[in-house]
């Protein structure tokens, strides 16, 4: 799905999805999901991963968390390797 603005098609980020640019990325409807945005190579690059609620665990914990954040660490390399993670949201 995209999103247009300014006669722009952004790319809009699905639920249980991620995608990545070097232009622009959007995502809707993250209420009660989990979004993280990913700043990379000096700002040059942008992914963006929308994670539902549904399939996050009722609580948290490092266990939890650490593994959540290696399957980011994963989509990251996979998707762009080589490149330096300039700041995470």
């Amino acid at each position: 799905m995209s999103l247009t603005t300014m006669n722009k098609f952004i790319d809009d980020v699905e639920m249980g999805h991620f995608a990545s640019s070097n232009d622009s990325l959007a995502t809707t409807g993250i209420g009660p999901c989990i979004g993280f945005i990913i700043l990379l190579d000096d700002y040059q690059h942008i992914l963006i991963e929308h994670r539902s609620s549904i399939n996050l665990p009722r609580e948290f914990d490092l266990d939890n968390v650490r593994s959540l954040l290696k399957n980011l660490v994963r989509h990251v390399t996979t998707t762009l390797p080589g490149l330096s993670i300039t700041q995470v949201y």
